[in-house]
């Protein structure tokens, strides 16, 4: 009976792993216990999503702190907000695929909200993600 209660908890548990998406093109997903992030690569930009439960209020920034080995917090006046999704497009983003990939947590935030996510096992999704990004060679 424990065993059959233990499975069904672990059922019903959010996925909480970080992945690459078998998806062209390139998709990097984490669902988190309350937001999610997707990173797209199409060939020529990165898109960056955070969705939440609740409405992004407008703000004129948008930042990423990420905590750990390599702390670092980046920012830019560039994105989108749409209800309960947040975007950023830029062409390069080797900072935030370096921090997701280096650090212990992300904490996505603007002047009245953030969403924090824990970044184990992001590595190897992150590295496989690259690896997607590359032009393939001949």
């Amino acid at each position: 009976m424990r065993i059959l209660v233990l499975s069904l908890a672990l059922c019903a548990s959010p996925a909480l792993a970080w992945e690459l998406l078998d998806t062209s093109p390139c998709t990097l997903f984490h669902d988190g216990e309350v937001a999610s992030v997707t990173i797209v690569y199409d060939g020529a930009l990165y898109t960056l999503h955070v969705d939440q439960q609740s409405a992004w209020h407008s703000s004129p920034y948008f930042a990423m702190r990420f905590d750990g080995r390599r702390p670092l917090t980046i920012s830019t006046d560039r994105h989108i907000q749409d209800g309960t999704r947040l975007t950023v497009q830029d062409r390069g983003f080797a900072n935030v695929l370096n921090g997701l990939r280096d650090n212990q947590t992300a904490t996505a935030f603007t002047q009245s909200a953030a969403q924090t996510f824990d970044l184990t096992g992001a590595a190897a999704a992150v590295d496989a993600f690259k690896r997607c990004t590359q032009p393939a060679t001949s």
